[in-house]
């Protein structure tokens, strides 16, 4: 593996809030200059990643917080500022990407498809159901509000979850497309689920071939995740107050739909213990308590992402160990943890983490994103970089 910080101009002299890939090498990039950037990164002869520049999307009128493509690496969105949400789609006469143009030569290779009207505030994150017909948002309005995103009713308003009393910093949509969990400064996380179908058969398949946009009404809050139990039994706050210095607290579903990792969590072993950061780890549908804690952080946790890629297990195969605890797959999944100065990776097959990307950058992170084929993990921070960290091909292959 090899990580550097890009030293190019990302947006200007502003902070970059968000990244996210689509595919194996287009990675798109946000920030405070209003702008959204589209670059292609690819493996330098020195091994480091290298980018090229093939497009700027303008359109929003404040900055940028969060952009997410949707599944199939269509469509993009992008929320920022005054609650602002824009759908982008590819133009039907776009040209390949021709690396590096200058503002003279470029040509759009998107094209606004929608606005999306309903927060009354900064949008700080959003996440798509992972069928593409719908999405979900995160406000300071104190919201969550969960969109159409068929081509019928594109943009129309399918459901507000409310229940949150203080700023909704982070979504995440279960890729079983039952959950959609929502992260807020008011110190708790709200998992929704959807309504159980009707009895027979029948019900059940039509519930089952339902999209995620025709059964959005259905959501229902079925837990509060917000206190855990020391080893004394006493019961403690699992997540930071509105002091956290960050405005993102991006929760992440690994691909597989099993495990929820939540961010800016704490943690303490015993009652009276000093207090540590801690990213909790909740098995699926079971929210009681975390399954495991992944404590030991230097600085706040802001960000998650699960690599899209499942690898297979190392020999001899078993019961898989994460942080002392068993975990029952046939398979090993890679995730990212991201700290206001720093980013942790681990698997589920080590109770350890496989390596920490360090000194990075001047001041907090604020996003992560994987490319498609694991290749690449890029982030960015608000000192207006990103870094590219370059992974070789498994040796292992892929499950």
């Amino acid at each position: 593996m090899k990580v550097k910080t890009l030293q190019i101009v990302w947006h200007g002299k502003e902070p970059v809030y968000s990244v996210d890939f689509s595919g194996a090498a287009c990675l798109a990039t946000a920030g405070a200059d209003k702008e959204i950037k589209l670059w292609q990164v690819s493996q330098g002869e020195d091994g480091y990643a290298t980018i090229q520049h093939t497009a700027s999307l303008t359109g929003h009128s404040k900055t940028v917080n969060c952009i997410r493509f949707s599944p199939t690496g269509r469509d993009l969105v992008s929320s920022g500022d005054g609650g602002e949400m824009l759908i982008w789609q590819p133009c039907a006469d776009a040209q390949a990407p021709r690396g590096n143009l200058s503002a003279e030569e470029e040509e759009p290779c998107m094209k606004r498809a929608a606005v999306l009207r309903g927060h009354t505030d900064d949008i700080m994150d959003v996440g798509w159901s992972s069928d593409g017909s719908a999405l979900v948002s995160a406000s300071i309005d104190n919201r969550a509000i969960v969109w159409d995103m068929g081509d019928r009713k594109r943009g129309a308003m399918l459901a507000q979850l409310a229940h949150h009393k203080h700023f909704v910093q982070g979504v995440a949509w279960d890729p079983v497309r039952q959950f959609v969990v929502t992260q807020s400064a008011d110190r708790t996380c709200r998992v929704y689920r959807l309504k159980p179908p009707a009895v027979g058969k029948k019900a059940r398949a039509k519930a089952a071939a339902a999209t995620a946009a025709a059964t959005a009404k259905d959501l229902y809050c079925c837990a509060t995740l917000s206190k855990g139990a020391t080893r004394g039994g006493v019961k403690v706050p699992l997540f930071h107050d509105e002091s956290l210095p960050s405005f993102f607290r991006r929760l992440a579903w690994s691909p597989d739909g099993s495990m929820l990792a939540v961010p800016a969590g704490v943690h303490r072993f015993e009652e009276g213990g000093k207090e540590g950061h801690a990213v909790h780890v909740y098995a699926r549908d079971e929210w009681d308590a975390p399954l495991l804690h992944l404590p030991g952080h230097s600085k706040p946790v802001v960000a998650v992402r699960f690599c899209p890629v499942l690898f297979k297990k190392p020999e001899p195969s078993g019961r898989e160990d994460v942080g002392g605890q068993a975990i029952d797959l046939p398979y090993r999944m890679v995730f990212a943890v991201a700290t206001l100065d720093s980013v942790v990776i681990y698997d589920t097959a080590s109770p350890t983490p496989l390596c920490l990307l360090g000194a990075l950058h001047y001041d907090s992170i604020t996003d992560l994103a994987w490319s498609g084929d694991a290749r690449y993990l890029a982030v960015s921070s608000r000192d207006c970089y990103c870094s590219i960290a370059v992974f070789e091909p498994p040796v292992r292959p892929l499950y």
